[in-house]
């Protein structure tokens, strides 16, 4: 082996599980699709860097995209430490969720009169912000 060689480790996301999250994937996916969970929830990943959050929370999307029961779920990434210096954190959040769910539509994932006319209204609301 060459000494002068650099041992690089990638922080890029794997779009197949080979950390052994499937388990925790299904266990979740059951979870929130089953008619007797309650809401709201909140879920934290944690681990060192490297250790898989990133591939985690995609193969977690991709897994609830590729379901198509009703009602949808849709995915939605939000990085809070892009927006440290933001005074009320509720606005970036809002707005985040604002362009998902637009992308959804244009995308024709959904059509606009599924998602309901109070997100509509409270979206319009936001984009004056």
């Amino acid at each position: 082996m060459d000494d002068n060689v650099i041992n690089l480790k990638s922080d890029a996301q794997s779009k197949e599980d080979h950390l052994g999250f499937d388990q925790y994937i299904e266990t979740l996916n059951e979870m929130i699709r089953s008619k007797k969970f309650r809401t709201p929830f909140c879920i934290g990943i944690y681990g060192r860097w490297g250790s898989g959050k990133t591939t985690f929370m995609e193969l977690m999307a991709q897994k609830l995209q590729e379901d198509h029961t009703k009602p949808r779920i849709i995915p939605v990434r939000f990085n809070p430490w892009r927006y440290t210096r933001e005074e009320h954190l509720i606005i970036p959040f809002l707005k985040t969720i604002e362009q998902t769910i637009t992308s959804y539509i244009d995308k024709g994932k959904i059509g606009k009169r599924k998602i309901g006319k109070n997100f509509w209204i409270n979206s319009e609301s936001l984009r004056e912000l």
